[in-house]
């Protein structure tokens, strides 16, 4: 093409006259636009780069994603079943136990009933105690006159050994405090409501309660223990309950206020 303003001849796509340096429209707009086309490619590429870029980190997200779930599944499973394990051999040794338990009944009780029979208390007592601090350990409390022998005639035995010291005139204050406790618990606390509690407990389970046997028995120690407090402390029967109320402390017989009625008589020389 020929420059207008110069005349001089130079090619279409120049961007300008060679010679005067007159813009040459129609090669600028050319060159602009290859400019452009070339500025879109390169968009493009970069958006394609991009996506692939996208696409790779998303790809390696979810693999960290999926993996981590694996481990959180996996965890689960694996505390799950050493819990299951824990359990079952928790309930395994239960059972274990249990199976023992009744064995130890099976050999023990019979022993125990034969000297419930022949009236040996004492003897019944000494081997309860030995149980209870033996190993392994032996649940005795099912023993249907366990009641019976720990809570009534131990306490029988109490008031009877306090007896016993008062007439050798060899009395201290714990063994008369234990004596007044005894015959207060026996004679007064060991109502008919609560003897009818307990029977109708041993009626349905044999445990935890007392038969009729026992019953019979212990209402036998309640005369005793009221004897005890009237003929051997010198107490009008008046006396023996109005001490028994004081004794009470929300409802429960305080053995402090037995002691120290014992430390009292003691004082006072009554057996010197």
């Amino acid at each position: 093409m020929f420059c207008p303003n110069c005349g001089g001849e130079y090619a279409d796509w120049a961007l300008k006259c060679p010679y005067c340096g007159s813009v040459n429209d129609a090669g600028a707009e050319k060159a602009y636009m290859a400019h452009m086309e070339e500025l879109k490619k390169r968009l493009d590429r970069v958006d394609d780069e991009a996506e692939g870029m996208y696409r790779k980190a998303m790809s390696t997200g979810m693999r960290r994603v999926v993996m981590a779930v694996v481990i959180a599944v996996a965890a689960a499973l694996l505390i799950f079943a050493v819990v299951r394990i824990v359990e079952r051999i928790g309930i395994s040794n239960e059972e274990r136990r249990y199976q023992e338990q009744l064995a130890w009944e099976a050999e023990e009780y019979p022993k125990l009933d034969a000297m419930y029979a022949e009236g040996n208390f004492a003897g019944i007592l000494e081997e309860c105690d030995r149980v209870m601090m033996e190993e392994p350990l032996y649940d005795v409390y099912d023993w249907p006159h366990y009641t019976f022998v720990d809570d009534y005639f131990s306490h029988y035995v109490d008031l009877h050994a306090a007896e016993m010291a008062i007439a050798e005139k060899d009395i201290d204050e714990y063994e008369l405090g234990m004596g007044i406790y005894a015959a207060l618990y026996l004679g007064y606390d060991t109502t008919d409501e609560v003897l009818e509690r307990l029977r109708k407990s041993y009626d349905m389970n044999r445990s935890f309660g007392i038969s009729e046997e026992d019953e019979v028995m212990i209402r036998a120690f309640g005369e005793d223990a009221r004897r005890f407090l009237t003929e051997t402390l010198g107490w009008s029967e008046a006396e023996s309950e109005a001490f028994y109320k004081s004794c009470l402390e929300d409802g429960y017989l305080s053995s402090s206020r037995c002691f120290d009625k014992a430390e009292e008589l003691i004082a006072a020389g009554q057996w010197s």
